[in-house]
C-alpha cells in the first residue's frame, strides 16, 4: 500500500566556490493535517562544485493511492512557498 515519491533536483552553483549543501533541508511534504515531514532518502550532504549543476534527489514514502502532494520549500529558518503536485 505504500510506494517511494522521488523528485529529482538540480543544483546550480554559479560561484567560484564549492558548496556543500543538505537538499533535506530544503523540502518538506505537508500532509492533510498539516505535520511536515523530511524526506525519506535523500544524499547528505551534496557537494556541488564551482560554475556547476549538480543532480540529486529527495523522496518520500507515501500511500500509493495518494495522487495529490503538497510540499514546503525554502531554507529552514527562512520563508517558505508551498507547491502542490498532482500525478
Amino acid at each position: 500500500g505504500k510506494d517511494f515519491l522521488i523528485l529529482n533536483l538540480e543544483i546550480t552553483n554559479p560561484t567560484k566556490d564549492k558548496l556543500n549543501i543538505r537538499p533535506v533541508d530544503f523540502f518538506r511534504l505537508k500532509d492533510d493535517q498539516g505535520q511536515q515531514f523530511a524526506a525519506d532518502v535523500h544524499n547528505d550532504p551534496v557537494k556541488a562544485e564551482p560554475i556547476s549543476i549538480r543532480k540529486t534527489r529527495v523522496g518520500y514514502v507515501v500511500y500509493e493511492s495518494k495522487k495529490s502532494f503538497k510540499f514546503l520549500v525554502g531554507e529552514i529558518n527562512g520563508e517558505k512557498q508551498e507547491i502542490e503536485i498532482n500525478i
